[in-house]
């Protein structure tokens, strides 16, 4: 019998995130992955995908940047619907 560990996400997939995130040069670029990587983390778990589309919508409204507000909640209500 197989053994069928917990699902995660691509570890390949957060070291590219993560690399972009560190990159990044403004807060706009930030903000966005921020949102990827809650798309990434929302089947596995919940609790850290909230808390990207946390990060990213208290950088975008501190940086003012409207269209990463929308963004931000929009990923958090796919992270809620996919668990709900």
């Amino acid at each position: 019998m197989p053994c069928l560990g917990l699902a995660q996400p691509d570890p390949q997939e957060y070291k590219v995130l993560q690399k972009k995130y560190d990159a990044a040069k403004t807060d706009s670029a930030r903000v966005m992955t921020l949102t990827e990587l809650s798309w990434l983390y929302r089947k596995y778990d919940k609790s850290k995908a909230v808390g990207y589309c946390t990060q990213a919508l208290e950088m975008a409204q501190k940086a003012g940047y409207n269209e990463g507000i929308g963004f931000a909640l929009m990923a958090a209500g796919n992270v809620y619907n996919y668990h709900s």
